[in-house]
């Protein structure tokens, strides 16, 4: 049937079709309903109106309601949160209440229920909204408009629930990947130290000749009488300060082994490098440029380094590189992370 040539009232609920009247239902429309079988289709309403006709006796303590505390499940009147105490009772443990209560003075169960009309509850964030209000007076209510709550801006795909815990998760991972590289880079450098008191303890001889050495410079005094004594003063000044000055009469052992060439990085500087560039604390940019320089350069300390510690430069080379890939990983997650937590954020 055309609009236009609707009835003054409904055949079936008694309603008047008039504009003013179908204005006034669309007001009273919420999300609380009522099972009658004389009104099967009856829409569902706002909590003022329900409590309104529990006031005039229309809806009794065994009728059947659903609304926003019940999930929209048909439940006794009596059983309703939000509504048994109208009747009397406690919605939980049917003990003796009054409207006028806010909880229940047996079970500390709460009476109050949402005003907003927009709210089935059929949601978590529905059930524990923040829009709770006194439902002791409905009079009251419906006098004072009530305005509903600002709806959080809804966030897209990229910042939704999922995508929220899979950016924590990898956060998470690449923070354990960081701790693991701590770990490893201390037992390298244990491991190092180690090396170093080994190779101490196992050249006790070579120390002691070089200790010696300085007893056998004096040797060329044995020539000196044997020149002449106005040639002595020029002789004498050579060898005693060319040792000294030079040492090129006596090269250590321990010197080559222990010394690194010279413009080249040693392990210990090239760790210590490490340590500081994977500390947290410091900018991600600058640490991002200090591992890329440390990256470079051990490339060819690598090719160049002895048997002995090709592989002691080879674990730190992976670690360099492990580290630079959780940095990335960090660097394009953080403003992921940051609005998922902050929607609020730009």
């Amino acid at each position: 049937m055309h609009k236009d040539h609707l009835p003054e009232v409904c055949e079936h609920c008694h309603g008047r079709l008039d504009p003013e009247s179908r204005e006034q239902t669309r007001a009273d429309l919420g999300p609380w309903f009522v099972r009658s079988v004389d009104r099967p289709f009856s829409p569902g309403m706002r909590y003022e109106t329900l409590v309104r006709q529990v006031g005039l006796g229309r809806i009794q303590s065994t009728h059947v309601v659903r609304g926003p505390t019940t999930s929209q499940f048909w439940t006794v009147a009596r059983k309703v949160p939000g509504l048994s105490h109208h009747f009397g009772l406690c919605h939980a443990c049917q003990a003796p209440a009054s409207p006028e209560d806010e909880v229940c003075q047996a079970c500390n169960a709460s009476f109050r229920v949402t005003l907003d009309r927009d709210r089935m509850g059929l949601g978590s964030d529905d059930v524990q909204a923040s829009a709770f209000m006194e439902s002791s007076s409905p009079e009251a209510g419906s006098d004072q408009p009530h305005v509903a709550p600002p709806a959080s801006p809804s966030l897209g795909e990229a910042s939704g629930p999922g995508t929220s815990n899979q950016l924590r998760r990898e956060l998470l991972a690449a923070r354990r990947r960081q701790n693991a590289l701590h770990w490893l880079v201390g037992a390298l450098v244990l491991g190092v130290l180690a090396l170093l008191v080994l190779q101490e303890l196992k050249s006790p001889v070579p120390v002691a000749s070089a200790s010696s050495s300085p007893l056998l410079e004096p040797a060329p005094s044995s020539v000196i009488p044997a020149t002449p004594v106005d040639a002595v003063p020029k002789i004498n000044p050579e060898p005693i300060d060319s040792p000294a000055s030079t040492g090129t009469e006596d090269p250590s052992p321990i010197g080559d082994a222990v010394l690194p060439e010279e413009g080249k990085m040693s392990l210990e500087e090239a760790l210590l490098l490490y340590q500081r560039a994977v500390d947290t604390s410091r900018s991600p940019l600058t640490r991002q440029a200090e591992l890329g320089g440390l990256e470079v350069e051990l490339v060819s300390l690598v090719d160049a380094a002895s048997p002995e510690r090709s592989a002691q430069w080879q674990t730190l080379s992976s670690l360099v590189r492990q580290a630079i890939m959780d940095l990335q990983a960090e660097l394009r997650l953080a403003p992921e992370a940051s609005r998922a937590t902050s929607p609020n954020s730009p």
